[in-house]
């Protein structure tokens, strides 16, 4: 029984021993320039000249190729049921650094413009490479905002859009104009909250506005809740009524 017991844990050790080897795949290190050192997870693992084999087990490694006097490659790796082979490119250039820019708005909505291309609606956040880009942010009845960005570092940009003024016209029919004078519209009279308004036209803010017209003997009120950029055009009626 001993002997058999004996036996059976040398088998099993070396279904165990087997099973770790057959766990273990190629990782091949092609290096740019050798002879350099291969680390794995801060362990040598031997010397690429410039290639460098060996086995290892299937996972997630720190991968440093090292050669005095150039900068050393370095990445992380996984190593599939296949194995991997890595190209080690010494002394290349790192990627170019990003930032972040990003644009919100007092304007839901608001569109976005990077060197007059659309990039997308407010809230936005886009990664650029460093360098000055010309900004516009636009909405419908509201003045464009312009913005001239040095992206040298990550930057958030809130843009506070204005609205955009609103124009108030007026028109006098013939009925009450004074057509004894040459020019009769420049007797008319046109006032807004209070002031006279020089000519029969003017941009007026949004919000609510008294308006009065005096031309000849009539003389006209009313008021209008201006909207940014519309166009309101006020034309006085005289209606007569006989009983």
């Amino acid at each position: 029984m001993r002997v058999l017991r004996y036996f059976s844990i040398a088998i099993l050790f070396l279904l165990i021993a087997g099973n770790l080897f057959a766990q273990r795949v190629p990782l091949t290190i092609e290096a740019s320039e050798g002879p350099a050192q291969v680390i794995l997870d801060g362990r040598l693992l031997g010397i690429a000249n410039p290639t460098y084999r060996a086995q290892v087990a299937p996972g997630s490694y720190l991968l440093l190729v090292r050669k005095p006097g150039l900068p050393e490659f370095r990445q992380r790796i996984t190593v599939g049921q296949s194995g991997l082979t890595v190209n080690a490119r010494l002394g290349a250039a790192p990627p170019p650094k990003r930032h972040t820019l990003e644009v919100t708005s007092n304007i839901s909505d608001a569109e976005v413009y990077v060197n007059n291309t659309k990039v997308g609606t407010v809230p936005i956040e886009r990664s650029l490479s460093p360098g000055e880009y010309d900004l516009r942010i636009v909405s419908p009845r509201y003045q464009d905002y312009f913005l001239t960005v040095k992206l040298n570092r990550d930057r958030q940009v809130v843009a506070n859009l204005q609205p955009k003024p609103a124009r108030v016209s007026v028109v006098i029919s013939e009925q009450i104009l004074n057509q004894t004078l040459n020019y009769p519209e420049s007797e008319v009279e046109f006032y807004i909250n209070g002031g006279r308004i020089n000519g029969l036209s003017a941009q007026v803010e949004q919000g609510r506005h008294r308006l009065r017209i005096v031309s000849g003997g009539f003389a006209f009120e009313t008021s209008i809740d201006a909207r940014p950029g519309e166009d309101y055009t006020v034309e006085p009626m005289v209606n007569m009524q006989v009983r």
